[in-house]
């Protein structure tokens, strides 16, 4: 049997970006000669995106979706999604389309060449503001300073990870945590994928400073 690809996909407030991504993704995940399921966690949105995923799932049975009483963060919504899924491997991506699902088959070749975490990296961002782009700068060399290990300035949630990392993931007990990470501190073999960042498709970004500084801090 072929084996099976989970695509994880965290969401808040990101009704206008759903049908089109959704739609992209498919796209993609048909060449890759893999099963594919996909898998929604709304992180209590206040729009329409529920609705818009429970009509996605109706028509593709590949999809399934969980909904977050309330909004707990990325973090937690990201956790949900790896805990539900059943993968080989599992690709964690954004619902705003600036992770560019395009650079899928190279993190499957990274993976099937025997990474078992493939981490994309962002070398540049479409529209990317100075503050936000030099407070990125300022918090991994921070964080560089602080821990154990090599970290990787601009990397991101958009990573595929192995089945064996998932479930050591998935028993970690964290509660205020920062998935990128626990992913890399597990330790496991490292391999990187180098992409620009996409505008957003539609709509604003749901991370605010405020936000971006209490995930820092």
């Amino acid at each position: 049997m072929k084996k099976l690809l989970s695509v994880v996909i965290p969401v808040y407030n990101e009704a206008a970006n759903l049908s089109w991504h959704h739609e992209k993704i498919c796209k993609h995940l048909s060449g890759i000669g893999m099963r594919h399921e996909i898998i929604y966690v709304d992180d209590g949105s206040s729009d329409d995106s529920i609705s818009r995923i429970k009509k996605i799932a109706s028509k593709d049975n590949a999809t399934r979706y969980a909904k977050l009483s309330r909004n707990f963060g990325k973090e937690a919504a990201t956790s949900a999604g790896l805990k539900l899924s059943k993968g080989d491997a599992v690709l964690i991506i954004d619902a705003d389309g600036q992770h560019p699902i395009e650079m899928l088959p190279a993190f499957l070749k990274k993976w099937g060449d025997g990474a078992e975490v493939v981490v994309g990296v962002r070398t540049a961002n479409n529209k990317e503001g100075v503050i936000k782009r030099y407070g990125s700068k300022l918090f991994y060399f921070i964080l560089d300073k602080l821990t154990i290990g090599e970290i990787i300035p601009s990397s991101t949630d958009f990573r595929l990870i192995d089945r064996k990392v998932v479930d050591e993931f998935n028993s970690l007990t964290e509660r205020n945590r920062i998935t990128r990470g626990l992913i890399d501190w597990l330790g496991f073999n490292r391999d990187y994928v180098m992409f620009w960042a996409h505008a957003r498709h539609a709509g604003n970004a749901t991370y605010s400073y405020k936000k971006l500084l209490k995930l820092a801090l």
